[in-house]
C-alpha cells in the first residue's frame, strides 16, 4: 500500500484551494479588464502580475498531476494503477484529457507575450477555472466506476 497520500493530501487539496481562488481572480479581472477596455498602466501591471502566479501555481498543481502519475506507475499499488488506467482509458477519458490540457494551458503565461494580452490572459484563466471543476468530475466519476 502506498502511505504517500498521507504526507501530500494536506499540501494537495490546500494548493488546490488556493489555485482555484486564484484561477477566479484572474477570470474576473480579466472579464472586468475586456469589459473596460481601458489599457491603464495599474491593470496592465495586475495582469501581468497575476499571469506570473497563475504560472507558477499551475507549474506546480501541473507537476504534482504527473508525480501522480509517475507514483502510481512505479510504486506498485495495484489499485492506484487501476484507477488510472479507469481515468486514461475508460468511458470519461475525454474528461481526464480536457482536464490535463486545460491544466497546461495556464503555464502558458510564462511567455511575455501571451503574459501581456488582456484577451489570452482572460481565455486561459476562463480555462483553468474549467480544468478544476472537470478534475471533480474526474475523480467523482471514474471513482463510482
Amino acid at each position: 500500500m502506498n502511505e504517500y497520500h498521507v504526507s501530500i493530501d494536506l499540501l494537495y487539496y490546500t494548493l488546490g484551494f488556493i489555485y482555484g481562488i486564484l484561477l477566479t481572480h484572474c477570470t474576473l479581472v480579466g472579464i472586468v479588464a475586456l469589459i473596460m477596455r481601458k489599457e491603464l498602466n495599474p491593470v496592465k501591471k495586475l495582469i501581468k502580475y497575476s499571469a506570473l502566479t497563475l504560472a507558477l501555481s499551475a507549474t506546480i498543481v501541473f507537476s504534482i498531476y504527473v508525480g501522480e502519475l509517475l507514483t502510481a506507475y512505479f510504486g506498485g499499488a495495484k489499485y492506484e494503477m487501476e484507477s488510472l488506467k479507469i481515468r486514461i482509458t475508460g468511458p470519461y477519458w475525454w474528461a481526464y484529457l480536457y482536464m490535463i490540457v486545460t491544466t497546461c494551458l495556464p503555464t502558458l503565461p510564462w511567455l511575455p507575450k501571451v503574459r501581456s494580452s488582456i484577451w489570452s490572459f482572460a481565455l486561459i484563466s476562463f480555462f483553468g477555472l474549467t480544468s478544476l471543476y472537470f478534475e471533480r468530475l474526474v475523480i467523482i466519476w471514474t471513482t463510482i466506476l
